[in-house]
């Protein structure tokens, strides 16, 4: 299925793949550089959305990854779900801009996060931040991972030569299947 050369596929078992990895791995290694180049990963617990397809999660502003986001407003991560679709690792990466979240879109996407983090409704009522507390003079930010690229494992290539590469997925694709996922079931996002 590696057609990447040709541009992003649309193809529909790499939207599940794409989708199935986004709605169930919870974590992703995020990726940062300082403005030396000097790379930085954190792994960190995150909420997906919508309109556009984002990847949120919070962070101190002096985390190393946050003050890399600050400068330079673009990261990259990776997620991954062990075992994935054929008993082995499967994963995706993505990429684009990423900034703290503030205003209205912070007031649109503060309660969902945590809707998101805490199965547990009350749960995820007691742990919430209030825009507030996210926001001005508070240590802790969520920060919005716009999705403009994402690349997924090309698990025929490595069945057939073991050779790791990635295939490109068009970003539009899987935020419609996530959005129509939304509204099947129905869940706020």
């Amino acid at each position: 299925m590696s057609d990447s050369v040709f541009g992003p596929t649309r193809h529909p078992d790499l939207v599940h793949r794409a989708v199935e990895i986004i709605c169930r791995a919870g974590y992703l290694t995020l990726a940062t550089a300082d403005s030396a180049g000097r790379p930085w990963a954190a792994q960190l617990q995150y909420a997906w959305f919508t309109s556009p397809l984002s990847l949120v999660f919070g962070s101190h502003v002096e985390a190393r990854h946050s003050v890399d986001i600050a400068a330079s407003g673009r990261a990259a991560a990776a997620a991954s779900l062990l075992p994935g679709v054929r008993g082995g690792p499967d994963g995706l990466q993505v990429a684009g801009p990423c900034t703290a979240l503030g205003g209205a879109a912070l007031e649109l996407h503060a309660a969902a996060f945590y809707r998101q983090m805490y199965a547990d409704p009350g749960e995820a009522r007691d742990h919430a931040l209030s825009p507030e507390q996210l926001s001005g003079d508070a240590p802790l930010r969520l920060y919005e991972l716009r999705v403009e690229e994402l690349w997924i494992l090309d698990l025929d290539r490595w069945a057939k030569e073991q050779v790791s590469a990635r295939v490109q997925v068009e970003s539009a694709a899987v935020e419609q299947a996530l959005s129509d996922l939304n509204a099947t079931e129905h869940a706020p996002r």
